[in-house]
């Protein structure tokens, strides 16, 4: 191999470094900067007295700090906040996660689920105790309703599987279906929170209308708009894992996943921005009277 060949296969490993760090350093940054995703939502039984119930979907905050989600609550009219689990990180800011649920409380009522890391801090059923003081609906393995305009929803929720950390996922898998069992039968149009998107093929058959859910953090690493791998979880990590970020369904019920607000992981986010997510539900007699108007013009 001669000067010039030597030279030129220098040039090019130090271009596709480069080219390398230049894709990771783009990728760190647009996962920086808050995304708001919106869906609309269509409930077979919601009552029409709910079309256009506007829901926000927290998720995976892990005690970061989000400003941004003020901003747009303030522009946003919401009647519900959806809190699916992770949202203080269990080990660090527990008192400015707080003041952030506080803060969340002065736009609309908040349920709330725990995640895996609302346990590691070992003083959770405290820090549960001051939420429920501060009027948060913790839902830890119960159902509540919620009425606005003389019409109701039923909403419930059940505390993170992960009792102790050294669970393989089969202790977890056995866990997470002793706390459904808890749920009483559905009565009104069902939101369902649980803070573990990855087993929503566990849930019974059209257990919920609506499941809000998160703990994937999209995936950690996005390409082509896929997750990359999920958490680790017990005894296991799952490469390109089946529910990530958006909207999923099964039969009639539906999934709602937040890519979270925050971060704790080693690997950095990667094209894959902290995401607040809106939901408007629509009343699907009301959507199809819609459809039926539209298709006789």
């Amino acid at each position: 191999m001669n000067f010039i060949q030597q030279h030129l296969i220098f040039i090019l490993l130090i271009t596709i470094i480069l080219a390398l760090v230049v894709f990771l350093l783009i990728g760190m940054a647009m996962s920086k900067t808050l995304i708001t995703s919106r869906y609309s939502i269509d409930i077979d039984a919601l009552d029409p007295q709910l079309d256009g119930l506007r829901i926000a979907h927290l998720s995976d905050l892990h005690g970061n700090d989000h400003v941004p989600v003020f901003d747009v609550l303030d522009q946003e009219h919401v009647d519900l906040i959806l809190c699916s689990g992770d949202i203080y990180d269990g080990v660090k800011r527990v008192e400015e996660t707080t003041q952030f649920i506080q803060k969340v409380l002065q736009y609309a009522p908040v349920y709330f689920v725990s995640g895996n890391h609302e346990y590691y801090a070992k003083n959770w059923s405290q820090t549960k105790q001051n939420l429920k003081a501060m009027g948060v609906h913790v839902l830890d393995n119960k159902r509540e309703e919620f009425t606005l305009h003389q019409a109701t929803l039923e909403i419930c929720g059940i505390e993170d599987p992960d009792l102790d950390y050294n669970w393989t996922y089969l202790q977890r898998l056995e866990q997470f279906h002793k706390n459904l069992e808890v749920i009483p039968s559905q009565i009104f149009p069902r939101i369902f929170i649980n803070h573990r998107a990855d087993l929503f093929d566990e849930l019974p058959e059209n257990f919920a209308d609506l499941v809000f859910s998160g703990h994937m953090h999209g995936g950690q690493c996005r390409l082509f708009n896929r997750g990359i791998f999920s958490p680790f979880n017990g005894d296991r990590r799952v490469l390109f894992p089946k529910y990530t970020r958006g909207i999923y369904q099964r039969d009639r019920m539906q999934m709602v996943v937040s890519c979270g607000l925050g971060d704790q992981m080693i690997v950095p986010r990667l094209f894959n921005p902290p995401e607040l997510v809106l939901i408007t539900l629509h009343a699907k007699v009301k959507a199809d009277q819609c459809a039926s108007k539209e298709t006789s013009r």
